[in-house]
């Protein structure tokens, strides 16, 4: 048997757009093509995990990125929970996913998706940009005193 005769199309395009269909094998199955097991059939004990130190830094070739903040943060969420301060328990996890979220953007640089789009790729044209901005200033003219007003109706005490 040819490695190839395993193949088989199991998607067929229709005439209509985005349209797939899934054809069913004619035997009821899949060939499997020739299997050889590794060291005499032996099952893997362990999952290996990173190579060198880079589990213990923020993300390989950064290594020294936000690890320790995020550290510092979860260890005084749970201090804060300890001691039953709930607010700065709020504040630390707020903390604690900024950095994630920073670290990782930081591990993508210079790459939005790696390795096809990057940062200067994907940005707007300049005169985009100027009128989003133009966009967003306007907009929070309108959004701001709007929500000021909504909060200062709603929350206000009832009245006698």
């Amino acid at each position: 048997m040819n490695i190839s005769e395993a193949l088989f199309a199991a998607l067929v395009e229709v005439g209509e757009l985005f349209v797939i269909l899934a054809e069913e094998p004619e035997d009821g199955g899949v060939n499997i093509v020739d299997v050889h097991g590794q060291l005499n059939g032996a099952h893997a004990k362990i999952v290996g995990g990173a190579q060198g130190a880079a589990a213990f830094d923020a993300c390989a070739g950064h290594p020294h990125g936000e690890a320790v903040g995020v550290m510092v943060a979860a260890v005084g969420a749970l201090a804060a929970l300890f001691f039953r301060r709930y607010r700065l328990v709020g504040l630390l996890a707020i903390g604690q996913v900024t950095l994630i979220v920073l670290g990782w953007g930081l591990a993508q640089r210079p790459y939005l998706i790696a390795p096809d789009v990057t940062i200067a790729g994907a940005a707007a044209p300049e005169t985009t940009l100027r009128m989003l901005l133009w966009a967003l200033a306007a907009g929070s003219v309108l959004l701001f005193p709007s929500l000021y007003w909504l909060f200062r109706v709603f929350k206000r005490p009832p009245s006698p």
